[in-house]
């Protein structure tokens, strides 16, 4: 006996002449409650922040929910420095506005001193789109970076950590390290050593998306 053959000899037989009603009533309540249901489905109104595209629209406050950390996927501790040509600079002052890309670094560091040449052609590339590198020295006077500086032209924004706060709070165990912080404020890679020109522009592509 076939497969199909032991399905079909499996279901209930009707009684003959048609006696019995009852599995007939049954079978189509079971069928009304399915229409039923589907309507229901098609007909229920699509829930608020839901787009005509299906895509859910992000919440007032995009970042609602989200919270400080040194983790991929949360918002990039804030922190206020003084810049190298004067004033402060706030960190979550681009947060919603520009993409950042955060350095830290120090005079001596030769792994920082080998790829800042690239960091610069990046920066000149992007810059015009947004793009803000914070330069945060490890501890060093204005002086230092001053002199440094004046031999090398590099055109991003500088910043001096010379109570070595910031360093601690992102807990920078060595030079350079890099995290690329998307326009939301939100870290997008988190990197520790010198990195090539390629993948530079890779995490760059992270954070430069609308």
């Amino acid at each position: 006996m076939s497969a199909k053959q032991e399905y079909s000899a499996a279901a209930p037989v009707a009684p003959e002449g048609g006696r019995s009603w009852l599995p007939l009533a049954i079978a189509g309540v079971a069928g009304l409650l399915v229409l039923g249901l589907l309507f229901s489905i098609v007909l229920t109104p699509a829930q608020s922040g839901a787009s005509a595209s299906g895509a859910v629209a992000p919440a007032a406050g995009q970042n609602a929910g989200l919270t400080e950390g040194l983790r991929v996927g949360a918002l990039a501790p804030d922190f206020t420095l003084p810049g190298l040509k004067g004033g402060n600079v706030t960190l979550s002052s681009y947060r919603g506005s520009r993409p950042v890309w955060i350095n830290f670094w120090a005079t001596w560091c030769h792994f920082c001193d080998v790829e800042m040449p690239q960091m610069q052609k990046l920066y000149q590339q992007y810059h015009a789109q947004g793009l803000e590198i914070l330069g945060v020295d490890d501890m060093e006077s204005a002086a230092a970076v001053n002199q440094y500086l004046g031999q090398k032209g590099w055109a991003w924004t500088f910043l001096l950590d010379q109570s070595g706060d910031v360093d601690r709070q992102y807990r920078v165990t060595g030079l350079p390290t890099h995290l690329f912080v998307g326009r939301d404020g939100v870290i997008k890679q988190m990197i520790v050593g010198g990195i090539s020109q390629p993948q530079m522009e890779s995490a760059l592509q992270q954070i430069m998306a609308p």
